[in-house]
């Protein structure tokens, strides 16, 4: 298992989620950034692929929660981009794989993978990967607590990742592995944004179209 001291050697972190990034991997790089926040750490979250962020639940989320997460676009990114002295930079990919399809390629950097999908492509310097566990937040919730994070201190936090865990198994209907389980019984959520991000999942076109559909 992964040592997230074994992190602390590097200056500056940029955090990646996958193109078209969904709950699970916003909860993930936003729980890993504040993790390098607290301990001083220059932290930068990011995604690339065509197109930002739309679906209304995501954007009320990221909103919500104040999570500072830029889109790059097609644009090249490299790991200078994130702010920080020294030249020992890293790059940690959530949810997702350095080099596979669906992540934007960033130059200049050592590469850190925390996934919870199968070993796609490899050749990550650092790889911490459980395909068992639901979802990429159950991952890094461990991380965090292995190296003593106060998620009571941190309810929005919390929150993001109880979220992302909610997402990725289908409304929990999907929810098989004890630690997922442990997961979901030891945070403390804000059950009142919950709600309202259950409740927006639908944009306005897509209401319309439901509209029609049930008129006809």
């Amino acid at each position: 298992m992964l040592d997230l001291q074994e992190l602390h050697a590097f200056d500056a972190v940029a955090i990646q989620c996958h193109d078209n990034p969904d709950a699970d991997t916003i909860a993930g790089a936003f729980a890993l950034g504040r993790y390098f926040e607290l301990r001083g750490t220059p932290v930068m979250l990011f995604y690339g692929g065509a197109r930002p962020v739309s679906k209304p639940n995501l954007l009320l989320f990221i909103e919500s929660l104040g999570i500072p997460l830029r889109f790059a676009g097609r644009d090249a990114v490299h790991i200078d981009d994130v702010q920080g002295e020294g030249s020992r930079k890293l790059l940690v990919t959530v949810d997702c794989q350095h080099g596979a399809g669906n992540v934007q390629r960033v130059s200049g950097a050592a590469v850190c993978v925390v996934d919870h999908h199968i070993r796609e492509t490899g050749g990550a310097d650092i790889e911490h990967i459980e395909p068992y566990l639901g979802s990429c937040s159950t991952v890094v919730w461990k991380l965090l607590s292995a190296a003593g994070f106060d998620f009571a201190a941190h309810p929005d936090v919390s929150t993001a990742l109880y979220y992302g865990l909610f997402t990725d198994t289908n409304s929990f209907a999907e929810l098989f592995h004890p630690v997922d389980r442990d997961m979901l019984d030891a945070l403390r959520f804000d059950a009142r944004l919950i709600r309202k991000l259950k409740g927006s999942n639908l944009s306005r076109d897509e209401l319309l179209i439901a509209g029609k559909a049930l008129h006809g």
